[in-house]
């Protein structure tokens, strides 16, 4: 029976054993996103009416959201008094909008809450998946972060933790954060029993706000995370102030008692939170929300609800703290984890966001359907923003300049509706772009084969590639950050009349090349070198209208690296090959070996009068 930490992939691989990690992580991930249904964006429209175009708010609030590590009302169970243990929660939402939240896991599992919150995607309609982060985000995905980093916010999350657990290091930034802090953003005196204590994480949160520009800061908390057991230090003084009535065994108490301390520290860090944002003079909303009922089995199995509903049904608290509302409104609203960030955008003035204007909409117009109802279209909403490729001409891009162009290419190819390898389009520029930048030609998307931080080279499938080299014409290039919906162009790649062939049998242009019409260096010193680059070699180059793919420049006997640029091979030769009074061949030759003879470069042990072919490599002088 074999068992691995699906939330760390480092532990599970020494748990298991690298091969079995992966096949066990397979089967338990895997998952076919339920296709969006015939016409339901359609029908949505025709339901809703045209979504109006987003307008830029006139005032973005800071927005601080601390999803709060196994907190629930423990007034919920029978004989404990709310009150006593979150005092603060209760008197926060007798003045500002709360209400219950129904969330898709129970004891554990805190990245199922956490995903429906960023995405608004509905897990029950996937309930083969039981780690999201894991089995669903594979790519970047629509979220609360990217839909705020298009009005201008800067996003951080932030879980004093290992920041590999649950893969957040990875999955966070495909989800729109720009920034992620973890548990190396804490001391060790800042712990509380087993974990960083609550008002630690207060102490980074209002560090991270210190700051002008509008910021969206996803809080994840851990002090209350289990186990509550005998081996967890919590000082004896506070365990005295847990009185719990003559209720269950000691197993049940125990653990009890201990959540309890640590609840109510987390209680009393949400009312120095609240009242730090009631204080600040920039508007700042505060969204607290329990992730899940913890996972104290034996507490559960012998304390009854007030309800008389299983554990596993009772929802967790959520309250909003507005520092805008003077007045008390205390307003509530029973959501699912799914809908929270809908309402939190609503009510910050964020309207109109993709498909979280949506999902708010669905809620408030609809209020008859019941929440099977609701999950069944807003999951047909999420997934046709996750799982479709879009199309691009149904976007309302914005025209940006992400960086300046210093360099791109081939600007122009030969007509090919035959050829044998995709086409591959390259970009160097001044500054970096985001990860999310990809290549595009008119609405195709290049896979991205080769990525620095100022450097791009992007391949064009092989269908694409011969339907856009079947004819000549003129070809769109750009960058496209398609979260962001926002375009950079790049320029127009030429697709030229396929050339005349020379080589091949007695030379009657059954071969793979175009005539050269110029070459160089034709002649050269010894010292200093014809053409001769920064790094001191020489430049040697050769223009045509084609090249075949693959082509390469020969010095002699020796095939040189050869860029191929459009209409323009080069390559660089080393000084201390060239040797006095000697004439060196130079060749072009196919991938498949075929040769076409260029000429010779003369090399002089004196520097000639004139040197043929002298200049930057990419721009020779004739």
């Amino acid at each position: 029976d074999l068992r691995i930490s699906f939330w760390h992939a480092a532990a599970g691989a020494e748990q298991a054993g690298m091969a079995a990690h992966f096949m066990l992580l397979q089967q338990n991930t895997r998952s076919t996103l339920p296709p969006a249904l015939p016409g339901i964006e359609d029908a949505y429209v025709e339901r809703f009416g045209p979504r109006p175009p987003m307008p830029m708010p006139s005032e973005r609030v800071d927005l601080i959201v601390v999803q709060s590590e196994s907190f629930f009302d423990p007034g919920d169970l029978v004989d404990l008094d709310s009150e006593r243990y979150i005092p603060n929660l209760r008197a926060l939402s007798e003045r500002f909008p709360h209400g219950r939240l129904q969330v898709p896991t129970f004891g554990g599992l805190t990245t199922r809450t956490e995903f429906e919150f960023l995405t608004g995607y509905p897990l029950m309609v996937v309930p083969e998946i039981q780690y999201p982060f894991q089995g669903l985000v594979h790519r970047p995905m629509y979220a609360v972060p990217w839909a705020l980093r298009e009005l201008g916010y800067q996003t951080r999350a932030l879980h004093p933790y290992d920041p590999n657990f649950y893969g957040r290091k990875r999955v966070y930034p495909l989800l729109g954060f720009q920034a992620f802090h973890s548990i190396g953003d804490f001391r060790l005196d800042e712990y509380h029993g087993y974990y960083v204590s609550d008002h630690a994480l207060n102490r980074r949160i209002i560090e991270l706000l210190d700051n002008p520009v509008p910021t969206f800061l996803f809080a994840v908390s851990i002090e209350n995370h289990g186990p509550w057991d005998e081996l967890r230090p919590v000082p004896a003084a506070e365990l005295a102030q847990i009185n719990l009535p003559a209720r269950g065994s000691e197993a049940a108490r125990a653990p009890l008692a201990q959540f309890l301390v640590h609840l109510h520290r987390t209680d009393q860090a949400l009312g120095e939170l609240a009242d730090w944002v009631m204080q600040r003079e920039r508007p700042t909303v505060l969204l607290f929300y329990g992730d899940h009922l913890p996972n104290l089995v034996s507490t559960f199995a012998e304390w009854p609800t007030r309800d008389g509903q299983s554990v596993a049904r009772q929802t967790v608290p959520w309250v909003l703290v507005d520092n805008r509302m003077h007045e008390p409104a205390s307003q509530r609203a029973d959501l699912s984890s799914s809908e929270l960030a809908a309402y939190l955008l609503e009510h910050a003035g964020l309207q109109g966001l993709p498909l979280f204007a949506d999902i708010e909409r669905l809620r408030t117009a609809e209020p008859a359907l019941n929440q099977d109802e609701r999950t069944h279209w807003h999951s047909q909403l999420a997934a046709s923003q996750l799982a479709v490729e879009p199309d691009l001409s149904a976007w309302q891009l914005r025209d940006v300049t992400f960086a300046e162009v210093q360099k791109w290419g081939p600007q122009s190819q030969e007509q090919h509706p035959d050829a044998t390898e995709g086409v591959a389009v390259y970009v160097d520029l001044d500054q970096p772009v985001s990860e999310e930048t990809v290549l595009m030609i008119n609405q195709n998307r290049l896979e991205i084969a080769e990525r620095t931080e100022r450097h791009l080279v992007g391949i064009l499938d092989l269908a694409s590639s011969r339907t856009l080299l079947a004819e000549p014409g003129q070809h769109q290039v750009y960058l496209l950050d398609r979260m962001q919906r926002q375009r950079q162009w790049v320029g127009e790649l030429t697709v030229r009349p396929r050339g005349r062939r020379v080589g091949g049998l007695l030379g009657l242009g059954a071969g793979p090349f175009c005539a050269i019409s110029a070459w160089g260096p034709e002649q050269s010193a010894l010292e200093p070198v014809a053409n001769r680059q920064p790094d001191g070699q020489m430049g040697l180059w050769a223009r045509s209208e084609c090249f075949p793919a693959g082509a390469r420049l020969r010095f002699d006997d020796r095939l040189l690296e050869t860029a191929l640029d459009g209409e323009l091979a080069t390559a660089l030769i080393p000084p201390d090959w060239l040797s006095a009074s000697t004439q060196r061949r130079v060749a072009l030759v196919s991938s498949e070996g075929e040769v076409m003879p260029l000429g010779q470069i003369e090399v002089l042990s004196t520097k000639p009068a004139t040197v043929l072919g002298s200049g930057a490599i990419g721009e020779p002088s004739h």
